[in-house]
């Protein structure tokens, strides 16, 4: 309550000079202690001039159903906008084939497309012949979270990367 209170004040003299805008992204990391701040500062908001706007990937965390004015579902960048994004990122000109490569690779997700961009090259990308790797970030997260398993954990984790992305329990055990 606390939190909740303070962050209500600063918003109170962000406010002042016009209306602002909070962007919580990435919400399903969110504590429960800092859902529960933000909620009860939410739902505060009553005459003031402030747009919420929470990203998550899933569902909404806990507390945020019942004050979500709206729900937006918004999915992954479309091929034609992974091309326009390598020829504003300053990058090399991407084809319609490889931006289309791109997009199913990463289901269209940002971040993931604005990583591998900048760590490979547009030949690389149209190369059909090699499978597309992870992000270099993304695949030592995953590296960190793996080495932590136990062994018998680690040897599935194996099994399911190299069966690909849908496989039955049944051949992966197997």
């Amino acid at each position: 309550l606390a939190v909740g209170a303070e962050l209500l004040a600063v918003l109170g003299e962000l406010e002042s000079p016009g209306p602002i805008v909070l962007v919580l992204d990435d919400a399903q990391w969110m504590d429960d202690a800092s859902a529960r701040a933000l909620v009860f500062v939410v739902r505060r908001l009553r005459r003031d001039q402030v747009l919420v706007v929470l990203g998550t990937r899933d569902a909404l965390p806990g507390g945020w159903e019942r004050i979500a004015h709206e729900h937006l579902p918004i999915g992954g960048l479309r091929a034609e906008e992974i091309v326009e994004l390598a020829g504003t990122a300053g990058g090399p000109a991407l084809s319609p084939a490889a931006g289309r490569r791109l997009r199913e690779h990463t289901d269209g997700h940002p971040l993931h497309v604005r990583s591998l961009l900048a760590e490979l090259s547009p030949a690389e990308l149209a190369d059909t012949s090699r499978i597309l790797p992870a992000p270099r970030s993304f695949a030592a997260l995953v590296l960190v979270r793996v080495a932590k398993l136990t062994r018998s954990a680690q040897d599935l984790v194996v099994a399911t990367a190299v069966l690909g992305r849908r496989s039955s329990l049944s051949d992966v055990v197997a």
